[in-house]
């Protein structure tokens, strides 16, 4: 269990430590190896859906079942920089979700449900006989009692079954381990002047493909007015 423990922490840390280093993945050789590109000023910006399968094997817990992957990327100019930032990058008026609010959803649905104390299950018993006293009185008497089991347990008390243990990804060590994964490789931020990509995610729930597209928007600063302009990006469900 300590060997278990001091394993966890270390790949915490190192992930931890990457934070302040390189983020991203590499980019494709050209915008053209993407599903959708789009050109804005000086810089192409390109997109694909990744496959729920493939998402799978991404990261150290699966989050495929929640949250669509897009893998996005941006060929900057070497002579104008183009400022990134993942939270412009929408579907539906709907921003991509920040690492932690993902992680932190995996872990809430990973972690074992709360314990019952509410009586699984009421057995009864009644009882009726005659009573034999001096000088031959005697009675009829009844008699019954309620068992209450909770948990296996037949007193009414706290359940007596153990607590289940967290699926992986359902702990507080799992969350910070995926939350920085999902921000290591997330696209970088901040002025770019020469091709970048990483991951932007966004919860299944909250965006619907039509026609058999996404359409993946990026907000964008127009240079020198300050004006943001959407950059479409109409990035088909399946992949070839």
């Amino acid at each position: 269990m300590r060997v278990k423990s001091i394993l966890i922490l270390t790949i915490v840390t190192c992930f931890l430590l990457a934070d302040d280093g390189p983020q991203g993945i590499p980019a494709k050789p050209s915008a053209s190896d993407y599903a959708a590109k789009a050109e804005f000023q000086k810089a192409t910006f390109a997109a694909s859906l990744v496959p729920s399968k493939q998402v799978e094997h991404l990261f150290a817990f699966d989050i495929s079942r929640s949250f669509l992957v897009f893998e996005v990327a941006c060929y900057a100019d070497s002579n104008a920089a183009m400022k990134i930032s993942r939270e412009a990058f929408v579907v539906k008026d709907i921003h991509s979700s920040e690492p932690e609010t993902v992680a932190s959803t995996i872990e809430r649905q990973n972690q074992p449900p709360m314990p019952s104390s509410h009586p699984l299950g009421i057995e009864t018993e009644a009882t009726i006989g005659v009573a034999h006293g001096p000088n031959g009185t005697g009675g009829v008497y009844t008699g019954g009692s309620v068992t209450a089991e909770t948990n296996g347990r037949r007193d009414g008390g706290y359940p007596g079954s153990y607590p289940q243990d967290p699926k992986p990804g359902g702990t507080s060590e799992d969350r910070r381990m995926l939350a920085a994964q999902l921000k290591v490789r997330g696209i970088p931020e901040g002025p770019v002047n020469h091709p970048v990509a990483g991951y932007i995610y966004f919860r299944k729930s909250d965006v619907k493909a039509q026609g058999g597209n996404y359409e993946l928007q990026y907000l964008a600063e127009e240079e020198g007015t300050g004006a943001t302009h959407a950059v479409k990006l109409i990035v088909p469900v399946k992949t070839h």
